[in-house]
């Protein structure tokens, strides 16, 4: 009984392995990542991509190229915007940094050497006052 659970379990063990490594043909590369597409694959692309332009052109609807052309130019005015925001924030921070250091000298109090002398009471009371 052992030994044929055993023979069972390697049988379906060597055919799960012999399965995850068929190919169905339609790569020819057998790794995952190999991205490599048949001859007829891109022929088949290519001849798709021209038929829906031929349709777009007929029917008088958008071509991938216009579609493309459209993203494009979408793409470079976000660029255009992204810089002068950047642009725009340092300006902005540099002139904020500056206010500050401004305001921070002008509410600076006195030192001590620059303070009034004031030996008298009445002195003291007129300054304090």
């Amino acid at each position: 009984m052992i030994h044929h659970l055993k023979r069972t379990l390697i049988t379906l063990l060597v055919g799960a392995l012999l399965l995850g490594t068929a190919s169905c043909g339609k790569r020819d590369s057998w790794l995952p990542f190999g991205e490599k597409k048949s001859s007829c694959e891109k022929a088949y692309e290519t001849l798709e991509g021209q038929f829906q332009d031929l349709k777009a052109t007929v029917t008088g609807g958008t071509s991938a190229a216009d579609r493309a052309a459209f993203w494009q130019a979408t793409a470079a005015l976000f660029i255009v915007l992204s810089g002068f925001a950047l642009v725009g924030g340092a300006a902005l921070g540099s002139r904020a940094r500056r206010d500050r250091e401004r305001f921070r000298q002008a509410t600076v109090p006195a030192t001590a050497a620059e303070r009034p002398v004031t030996d008298t009471p009445e002195a003291l009371e007129e300054f304090t006052a």
